[in-house]
């Protein structure tokens, strides 16, 4: 949490504070399922990403230098883009495109602790990519970037929220109150965010939650001290599970936290129900004579509840996506039932109706259907009765429930169908079939590049039905849709729009997947094995003299699939005019892996059956000094397996800390410009009696050597791990406190910068 200035408030009025806001637990309110809506807000958080080029396929690394989600406002019906930098000290200069004109942003504030700035500048469209100016200086060199920031629009909405107490059995009241809802819900690569206003912030002394096994602190976006508001943000797991938190609230004397969690399922009601008692209930059918058959489709018993000087009762229906109405009569008028909440993994909603009268047989209306089947009932509550547990519910088949599931090999045709289309190349394979219980067959499918696909479409008994997207990976860059298909084997026929940069690739397109075999995954290597083995004469019992021209040991390679593959290489190879084995009773030519003329050698790889069996083969050899040419039928006999020599290892249980550290100008006690391009920390490792330290270097292609002394020698530093423009390096310390001298090499073509340093790095 921030540094905040707080008042000191009466006994009394502590008091009432907390008494309004922490001390009654209600019972729950009406909820309903919440769906993401389109923020209609003057203020609002939407993500951001850098790229490299105007089409946007490559992210910058800059966006790594900025806080990717950005708060945008209405400000006199112009939109305002804040967004945070960081290494704020190194930004010379940061333009952005406003209607055509490059103009640099707006500096709002900067942290000199933490080195960042906020800055401010306008949006004329959060749909169009903003190009942007960059300017960097570090030390004495200078780079000039060119990005495009695109705001992620679908990555952010709002949602409605309930908190409920510990128990998570009732409303915590307080907490409620204190929160404003709805929740800014923002996806930011594979991780959600919920950005929430706190009132009476002044009274917040923390707000944690749950994320993996540790509470964590919120993080504090905004402060309004004259609206007495935070912005906080919270991670969450999960939009369908509860989250747990901690607030921590002094008021005056009072000094509490209370535990809490907050349900992003439901949104929350004006007003309070009182829970009553629980009460059993019957249902009647429409003759009043006999238990009806829906009364097994309700959990007993019900919830009596009251609020205004009403009682209502909350019921849970059973197979809840089978009840397509169900109304109650209310002073002679049927009334559709409230939702409280619904458990789709359960299937089973609680629903709220009043009953005017404890006494009295209630009507009620219920509206079922269930594949084929569809009826209205008419029944009675009467709560005076328990159920009849004798009465049987009938089978419910669910017409949308998958009943098998098969992949096939596909290749999405043009419009002519008769060349492969250019979208192709954007589509994963295979692709996956489910038929449903309604005999009703569906294909999914993955796209690439998401973004750049727009109005996907598959025609349906002849009419164009929008794909339904089940699933997006931001990391990945795609989405998975799923489509009604005619049949496993049918061609279907999808309509398309490419929206990129490329001119080859963009277009409106109609197209045919077409469906050709059904998939095999491939095989995986279970075991690769070096054995011994000898060429046999044709007679299985003398050695052949192609023995000598083949190198030893030969590798066997078992497959997940059970079948077995040697690889060999075969000496003087421009002799061998053929090499068959047999494969499944044919002599088949082995396939050649590769291929070194300098030694005049050749590495083949052929299938066999097992390695404890003999391999027959067929060689034609041509050799040119001595001339001499002849055709032999040979057996490879397969022999001992040669034991693989043990590597040692560095042992895992070496103790392995964290340390920060600087890099100086040799000699001196000033900061090297090179401490800028290495990350922090590094790692130190004590193996027995050897120091090891572990860092990496940023901008990896700049650095060409990279070497430390060690006694009266500079010595280039192990490379152990290489990443994006990244490269991590391993070496020997003497004496972690005395630190280490380095020499490198940095060497920048675009600005024609060639330089060697000698640097010192002291450990912290």
């Amino acid at each position: 949490m921030k540094p905040m200035k707080y008042s000191i408030l009466s006994l009394a009025a502590a008091t009432l504070l907390t008494t309004s806001m922490f001390s009654v637990n209600t019972t729950p309110v009406k909820a309903a399922e919440s769906s993401a809506v389109e923020p209609q807000l003057q203020v609002q958080y939407m993500p951001f990403q850098v790229y490299k080029h105007a089409d946007l396929q490559e992210t910058s690394s800059m966006g790594r230098s900025m806080d990717l989600v950005s708060k945008l406002q209405v400000e006199n019906g112009k939109t305002y883009a804040y967004v945070t930098i960081k290494s704020a000290s190194i930004w010379n200069s940061f333009k952005t495109d406003v209607h055509g004109e490059m103009k640099e942003v707006e500096t709002i504030s900067t942290n000199e602790v933490e080195n960042t700035r906020l800055v401010k500048f306008e949006v004329p469209s959060t749909s169009q990519a903003i190009r942007a100016d960059i300017e960097i200086q570090a030390g004495p060199t200078k780079m000039q970037h060119t990005t495009y920031l695109q705001f992620q629009q679908d990555a952010t909405s709002l949602r409605s929220f309930q908190v409920w107490n510990e128990q998570k059995d009732a409303i915590s009241s307080g907490v409620t109150r204190s929160v404003e809802t709805p929740a800014q819900i923002v996806q930011v690569g594979d991780k959600t965010y919920a950005y929430i206003t706190l009132k009476s912030a002044q009274y917040w002394k923390g707000l944690k939650s749950l994320v993996g096994d540790v509470l964590t602190e919120a993080t504090v976006v905004e402060e309004n001290v004259a609206a007495n508001t935070r912005v906080v943000r919270i991670e969450i797991p999960s939009l369908d599970e509860v989250v747990k938190t901690e607030s921590h609230i002094q008021a005056g004397n009072y000094d509490a936290t209370y535990t809490t969690y907050f349900d992003f399922n439901h949104v929350i009601e004006n007003g309070q129900f009182q829970f009553v008692k629980d009460q059993a209930f019957q249902v009647w059918d429409e003759a009043k004579e006999k238990a009806s058959t829906m009364a097994n489709y309700m959990g007993t018993p019900a919830r009596l509840v009251e609020k205004d000087g009403k009682q209502y009762a909350e019921v849970t229906l059973k197979s809840a996506s089978i009840w397509k109405g169900f109304q109650t009569e209310v002073a002679g008028q049927l009334v559709d039932v409230t939702t409280v909440k619904e458990d789709k993994t359960a299937d089973t909603k609680v629903v709220r109706f009043e009953v005017p009268s404890i006494n009295q047989l209630i009507k009620a209306k219920t509206h079922i259907q269930m594949g084929n089947y569809e009826g209205t009932y008419t029944t009675y509550f009467d709560f005076n009765r328990i159920i009849d547990p004798t009465v049987k519910p009938p089978v419910i088949v669910d017409p949308n429930k998958v009943i098998s599931t098969t992949k096939y090999n596909y290749v999405l045709k043009n419009k002519t169908k008769k060349a492969t289309s250019k979208a192709n190349a954007y589509m994963t394979k295979p692709v996956k079939v489910e038929k449903t219980q309604a005999g009703k067959y569906y294909a999914t499918v993955t796209l690439k590049n998401a973004a750049m696909w727009k109005s996907v479409k598959a025609e349906v008994n002849g009419k164009k039905v929008a794909v339904k997207t089940i699933a997006t990976n931001s990391k990945k860059k795609t989405r998975t849709v799923r489509f009604q298909v005619k049949s496993p084997t049918a061609t279907t026929k999808l309509h398309f729009t490419l929206q990129t940069a490329s001119k080859k690739l963009a277009g409106t397109y109609t197209a045919y997947l077409d469906i050709t075999s059904k998939y095999v995954k491939p095989a995986t290597v279970v075991s690769t094995t070096n054995y011994n083995y000898k060429i046999l004469k044709s007679n299985k019992k003398s050695t052949s003299a192609t023995d000598a021209y083949v190198t030893k040991p030969m590798t066997i390679t078992k497959m997940s699939d059970g079948k077995y593959y040697a690889k060999m290489t075969i000496k003087n190879a421009s002799w061998w005019k053929s090499f068959k084995t047999e494969v499944n009773g044919k002599m088949t030519s082995v396939k050649t892996v590769s291929t070194n003329k300098t030694k005049n050698t050749r590495t083949v790889h052929f299938p066999i059956i097992s390695p404890k069996k003999l391999v027959k083969s067929t060689v034609h050899i041509q050799a040119t000094k001595p001339k001499y040419e002849g055709n032999y039928t040979n057996y490879i006999q397969i022999g001992k397996v040669i034991p693989t020599k043990k590597v040692v290892q560095v042992s895992n249980k070496a103790k392995t800390t964290k340390k920060s550290f600087t890099v100086y100008k040799n000699k001196t006690s000033k900061r090297s410009v090179m401490d800028q391009y290495v990350q922090k920390p590094a790692t130190i490792q004590k193996v027995g009696s050897k120091t090891y330290v572990k860092m990496t270097l940023k901008n990896a292609s700049w650095w060409k050597s990279f070497k430390v002394k060690q006694g009266s020698k500079y010595v280039s530093a192990k490379v152990v791990a290489k990443g994006k423009n990244t490269r991590t390096v391993q070496f020997p310390v003497s004496n972690i406190k005395k630190g280490a001298y380095v020499k490198v090499h940095v060497k920048i073509p675009s600005m024609k910068y060639d330089h060697h340093y000698t640097t010192k790095i002291v450990f912290k």
